[in-house]
């Protein structure tokens, strides 16, 4: 009865296979995880990015209709710099009822080069109003 629990062979613990095998697999598991941490960061800068570009066209066209209460029907392109960053504008007038009128701001940038920014290119935004003519 003794013999029952009895260890037969030796026990040698893990082998170089078994390491290798283990690392393998941990390294591919900490590269996902690294190349997850990546993408959120790059796509919340983005985020941050494209909110950025919002208030800048928002602030575009304020201005425009501070400048220009009865906005004329065309096209506007001018070019700023705020926080480093170049933007590009295109404010279009566009008439849509006798006395109303569409205002529509696109802004355009270039995102930097920097780690989280690079691979996303050309970012833009719209901001649109309405716009009417008041009677004299």
């Amino acid at each position: 009865m003794g013999d029952r629990y009895r260890i037969t062979g030796k026990s040698h613990g893990i082998t170089f296979t078994e390491l290798m095998i283990t690392l393998f697999f941990f390294n591919v598991t900490l590269l996902a995880i690294i190349g997850v941490i990546s993408l959120m960061l790059r796509s919340s800068q983005k985020s941050i990015d494209l909110s950025s570009g919002t208030l800048v066209a928002g602030e575009v066209l304020d201005q425009f209709l501070e400048n220009n209460p009865v906005p004329a029907i065309g096209q506007l392109q001018g070019e700023l710099y705020s926080e480093g960053l170049h933007f590009e504008y295109k404010i279009d007038v566009i008439q849509v009822y006798p006395k109303l009128k569409k205002i529509e701001a696109k802004i355009f940038w270039w995102s930097s080069a920097t780690e989280y920014r690079e691979g996303y290119g050309q970012l833009f935004t719209t901001v649109t109003t309405m716009a009417t003519e008041k009677d004299d």
